[in-house]
């Protein structure tokens, strides 16, 4: 295993034990996966990957994304924590602003520290299920080649103290 990858598998599990660590104090409980289109302005892939959130109030919920996909020139990975802020927050339909900071790992490249923002909703299917959409920009430090994304996202939501 790679030692990139060993980074990545540490922060993402320091991420989930801190985004796990408020579950007693959280209104609604998320974990979920995404699949998509990522890109820079030289290469571009299909990719997935898994994401874990805990919303405390309707105004934001903290989360934490980890992602690969398979470039041309090689595996791209990331694990990025960060935060959504919604702007419109109903039950069946939730539009948000996100951001946060993260850890990338580029094709033939190590592993870099960058910063992501971007735009999200949610539609809830089911009072426990919830399929969206999400568009990210990843600015990463030290090179050029900076990340985007459109995903299809999906969840299964833990609401209140007592479904765990």
């Amino acid at each position: 295993m790679s030692t990139t990858v060993k980074k990545l598998l540490t922060l993402c599990m320091l991420s989930t034990a801190a985004a796990f660590s408020s579950l007693t104090h959280a209104v609604e409980h998320k974990i979920g996966g995404h699949l998509g289109a990522y890109g820079t302005a030289a290469d571009s892939g299909l990719g997935g990957g898994v994401h874990f959130a805990t919303t405390p109030n309707s105004l934001a919920s903290f989360h934490v994304d980890l992602s690969t996909a398979a470039f041309t020139a090689g595996t791209y990975y990331s694990a990025s924590p960060g935060i959504v802020f919604y702007g419109v927050d109903y039950a069946e339909f939730k539009l948000g602003l996100l951001g946060g900071p993260g850890f990338y790992s580029l094709p033939n490249d190590k592993l870099r520290f960058g910063l992501h923002f971007g735009v999200m909703g949610d539609f809830a299917i089911s009072e426990e299920w919830d399929v969206g959409m999400e568009s990210r920009y990843a600015a990463v430090l030290g090179t050029r080649k900076n990340v985007w994304s459109v995903l299809l996202t999906f969840g299964h939501k833990f609401i209140g103290k007592g479904d765990w």
